[in-house]
């Protein structure tokens, strides 16, 4: 799952990626990113996508917002929807994403 995002300039950072359930089959369980210094969560999940439409379909909803049903993880600590463009990561992060819980 690896993948760079290169901002052609500055420092990069290595943040850590897991995913689960249907997730996990589309970016893998366990994954890094190389992203520049100062990326958001929201830049690392563009980047996760890499122009990889199955991938870019489940992430994004038709306007290019990440979609409701999708649990952003940072660090342990769940993040509201509406800090995913503003939340910064930084060396060692782990972002895990998860799909809806059901249960019963």
């Amino acid at each position: 799952m690896s993948r760079l995002l290169s901002s052609g300039h500055g420092e990069s950072m290595k943040v850590r990626i897991r995913a689960f359930a249907k997730f996990a089959d589309l970016f893998g369980k366990y994954g890094e990113l190389d992203l520049p210094e100062g990326s958001t969560l929201r830049e690392a999940i563009v980047a996760l996508c890499d122009q990889i439409p199955e991938r870019q379909e489940a992430m994004f909803d038709p306007s290019g917002e990440i979609r409701s049903y999708v649990i952003v993880v940072l660090n342990g600590a769940r993040v509201g929807r509406g800090a995913l463009s503003s939340a910064e990561l930084k060396e060692g992060d782990e972002l895990a994403l998860l799909p809806p819980v059901a249960g019963g």
